[in-house]
């Protein structure tokens, strides 16, 4: 998957039609449910029937939809949908389905993030692109985009304004870049591949 995003990215960045070449070349489709409980809704909902034959992977930042949505609302044991499947904070925490191939991942907390993420706090802030450096932020957005929140503590992280500009940003940045995404990427490229293998046997 990490190539993958590289391959198109390489081929297309500077044409308009991004969105449309990643659609017609990737192995996968990414859609956007536009509020993190739309999401636990989807992932919680009933019926789900028409995902047998599928991998869905829905991705949860570590801020208050963690608590709020993936801990108290996917519920586990045995009289809930879900089983748990990590609790390993640096890899990614997730969830499965236990009657179809149907996860909720929460984003994996790099070392320089543990300061804002991890389930001993009482409240975190990692969304996905803290995934990125500080320093990677600073270089990629300008200062319109690109400010710093302060938190109790005296700590403080960076917040972009501007989001929809955001993943054209990230296509201009180098792979070493990404590394923090590793964790995360290998683990959605695990989940794919279990869930391909169990449709062939």
């Amino acid at each position: 998957m990490f190539q993958l995003f590289y391959d198109i990215t390489d081929k297309f960045v500077n044409q308009s039609s991004l969105e449309t070449d990643f659609d017609n070349y990737s192995t996968f489709n990414i859609f956007g449910k536009a509020s993190r409980s739309n999401l636990q809704g989807l992932l919680n909902s009933e019926l789900v029937d028409e995902w047998k034959n599928k991998c869905v992977i829905g991705l949860f930042d570590f801020d208050d939809a963690y608590k709020i949505d993936y801990q108290a609302k996917l519920k586990t044991g045995n009289q809930n949908f879900w089983e748990e499947l990590s609790n390993d904070v640096s890899k990614g925490l997730y969830k499965k389905r236990k009657t179809v191939d149907m996860y909720a991942v929460v984003l994996p907390v790099p070392e320089f993030r543990k300061n804002i993420a991890g389930v001993e706090l009482d409240k975190s802030y990692l969304e996905v692109e803290l995934l990125f450096t500080d320093e990677v932020l600073e270089r990629i957005f300008d200062g319109q985009d690109y400010a710093k929140e302060r938190l109790a503590g005296g700590i403080s992280i960076p917040k972009v304004r501007n989001k929809e500009c955001f993943w054209r940003k990230c296509v201009e940045l180098d792979k070493d870049d990404f590394s923090a995404f590793d964790p995360l990427f290998g683990l959605i490229e695990e989940l794919i591949n279990s869930s391909t293998q169990k449709l062939k046997d």
